[in-house]
């Protein structure tokens, strides 16, 4: 029991954790706002663990505590936010469902279910892949722009989706070959999705470059144009000069 209440607070604090990765840290109070979202995922987690409150309206309450969190520490866009909060959520599905996977391989046959050693792997996983996504996407993340709303639609039927099928999983306690098919893809779409996020969102960078390269080479061009019109003006009165000259 007290092991799965120190899992429950490692998973609320890894989700908290990658959003500060990916917030500007200059924010007030830096330290106070993690341990109190933190305490508020973990109340979440166990109030859902104790009344068992529908999954869709936890996982509804549970990304909106993410993306408060993100609106208070950063700031980006509403889009990003959003993003953020959804990717947590994909991170820690897709290290479940890893740790399922690996959890099946060991036992082969005789698998047992969710145990205790399969959460502590998948949440190994989890503060593994949140700490290297958020280092990631952090490089890029204040170039994008509202194709990031289709994105969060994808991110959002994934989670649904990858849910649904934990759903199953935990009530049957079987992996069938069906459902193992069923994680495998929504965890290759989730790698797609990302990868295509991050290669995305280096684009806008590359473009926001280019963009002030061709500004600066803009405003060269003006400039010489300019000083094109000051040497003539200059000419212009020199030659009126030398021509007062040569009449006196």
């Amino acid at each position: 029991m007290i092991l799965n209440q120190i899992i429950n607070i490692i998973e609320s604090f890894i989700g908290i954790y990658f959003i500060d990765k990916l917030s500007n840290k200059d924010y007030e109070h830096r330290y106070i706002y993690i341990i109190l979202f933190t305490a508020l995922s973990y109340l979440l987690v166990t109030l859902y663990d104790i009344y068992h409150i529908n999954n869709n309206v936890f996982i509804i309450i549970d990304i909106m505590l993410y993306y408060l969190f993100a609106s208070l520490t950063s700031k980006s866009s509403y889009s990003v936010n959003i993003f953020n909060a959804f990717m947590v959520w994909v991170i820690l599905t897709f290290s479940n469902s890893l740790a399922i996977f690996i959890s099946k391989i060991v036992y082969y046959n005789n698998y047992p279910g969710i145990t205790i050693e399969t959460a502590i792997v998948s949440k190994i996983i989890y503060f593994i892949s949140a700490y290297y996504i958020s280092k990631t996407i952090k490089k890029y993340q204040h170039q994008a722009s509202k194709t990031l709303w289709y994105i969060n639609i994808v991110l959002a039927c994934l989670i649904i989706i990858h849910v649904e099928l934990f759903d199953i999983i935990f009530e049957t306690v079987s992996l069938s070959p069906n459902i193992i098919f069923g994680l495998l893809i929504i965890m290759i779409l989730s790698i797609v999705v990302f990868c295509i996020f991050n290669e995305y969102l280096k684009y806008q960078k590359e473009k926001h470059f280019l963009e002030l390269e061709l500004q600066h080479q803009k405003d060269n061009y003006q400039n010489i144009i300019n000083n094109d019109k000051k040497i003539k003006k200059i000419k212009h009165d020199l030659n009126h000069i030398l021509l007062s000259t040569i009449y006196c």
